[in-house]
């Protein structure tokens, strides 16, 4: 009776590993935790469509072809995503061409720490849509090889219209313009 309970304990070891084990023979990791986090906006303030592009390094339409969490040297670090783009239009600056591709950093998304993934979702500052376009108004950091951008800079095209991703009065006061009538408001506030 003591062998038969060892091959017993052994068969079912053996199966169990054999099941934790992926097709290609690696062992399974175990299920990390997800930890989500709500923070409020670190919007830009909010301000004029005027102070908005003399603020702007560059403001481009741009087609979001990708997006990857910015890696972190430490779990204090904040949450950003970094966005891979497709310049489609230049409005404003020449640190940009039309055709380009850039990288936009913004602020939430996914990072995963080892043991935990945490998501930050930035409240009323939704996740760029991979294959959406955009008009951005581009800040930098030098010497940084990034854009960023916050709720504030940022409006999402649709059907050809204009919805500012910001909350504020001054964003939303283009919401439902046509992206040619936009584009002519950013130009004639540029040339102010």
């Amino acid at each position: 009776m003591k062998y038969t309970s060892v091959l017993v304990l052994v068969a079912i070891a053996a199966t169990a590993s054999a099941l934790a084990r992926t097709p290609e023979g690696e062992r399974q990791r175990p299920q990390k935790r997800t930890e989500v986090e709500r923070v409020v906006s670190t919007s830009a303030p909010a301000v004029n469509l005027r102070a908005a592009v003399v603020g702007a390094k560059a403001i481009v339409v741009a087609r979001v072809e990708s997006a990857s969490s910015v890696p972190a040297a430490d779990a204090r670090a904040p949450v950003q995503t970094d966005y891979q783009c497709l310049v489609t239009n230049v409005i404003k600056g020449d640190s940009v061409v039309t055709g380009q591709r850039i990288v936009v950093r913004r602020q939430g998304g996914v990072r995963d720490e080892g043991d935990v993934v945490r998501r930050v979702v930035v409240a009323g500052f939704p996740d760029f849509a991979v294959d959406e376009e955009y008009v951005f108004f581009l800040k930098t950091i030098e010497p940084l090889p990034v854009f960023f951008v916050s709720a504030e800079e940022a409006y999402e095209i649709k059907n050809g219209t204009i919805t500012s991703l910001g909350r504020s009065h001054h964003a939303r006061e283009n919401d439902g313009v046509l992206v040619d009538t936009f584009i002519q408001r950013i130009r004639g506030a540029a040339e102010k």
